[in-house]
């Protein structure tokens, strides 16, 4: 009984993650600059940038270039909210973020031969009752504008062929920590459950001693 208890447990987090839907994937237009005198190429681009709470994993696939550099930006606004003892009421700001994923910090990397990716997300927000006794917001959301990227390459050869070309994944909901708890949780219970009957067992099957 125990074990169908815990067993349940697991499975409630399981479905937790399965239910929650995923976002139809994005294939970027991009706009490339003509080689420059030294072969660099400027590459540029604009995309829906993750909802609240979700990520997608960005591919970037060119051949005929080296990188020298490529930037996701994802510019969001973020909305505040919180109390104010001053006027007694609840109050509210909007601020303008940027979030940003590139190589230096180390949020784009190589994938293999002509291949590179990154993650993007944007965090998931709260809310919470909001009143006289409250201390600090009550409650933060995050409403995703648009995504950018920009990359520097250079040709390798200046007659060609070269190309560059990027996908956007699904965007897939980012699990919330009860969820992840509930799974671990889930396995360390199940596992408890297992090695105590096997005990049993083998206490049960064990010669006694007159």
């Amino acid at each position: 009984m125990k074990l169908l208890m815990w067993c349940a447990v697991f499975a409630g987090g399981v479905v937790s993650l399965l239910a929650m839907p995923a976002l139809a994937a994005q294939v970027v237009d991009l706009s490339l600059s003509a080689p420059g005198a030294d072969g660099e190429v400027y590459v540029s681009g604009t995309f829906d940038w993750p909802p609240e709470g979700r990520r997608a994993t960005a591919k970037l696939t060119f051949s005929g270039f080296d990188v020298i550099d490529a930037v996701f930006s994802g510019y969001v606004e973020e909305r505040k909210t919180w109390w104010d003892d001053d006027v007694g009421g609840i109050w509210g700001n909007e601020y303008l973020m940027a979030y940003d994923c590139d190589l230096s910090s180390g949020c784009v990397t190589s994938a293999g031969g002509d291949l590179m990716s990154a993650v993007l997300s944007t965090p998931r927000g709260f809310d919470r009752p909001c009143g006289p006794t409250t201390s600090g917001d009550c409650s933060s959301h995050y409403f995703p504008q648009w995504g950018s990227f920009d990359g520097t390459f250079r040709v390798k050869n200046f007659d060609g062929p070269y190309s560059v070309t990027l996908t956007i994944g699904d965007f897939s909901a980012v699990p919330e920590a009860a969820t992840w708890v509930s799974m671990i949780i889930g396995f360390g219970l199940i596992g408890g459950a297992v090695r105590q009957t096997r005990r049993s067992r083998q206490s049960a099957n064990a010669p006694h001693l007159a």
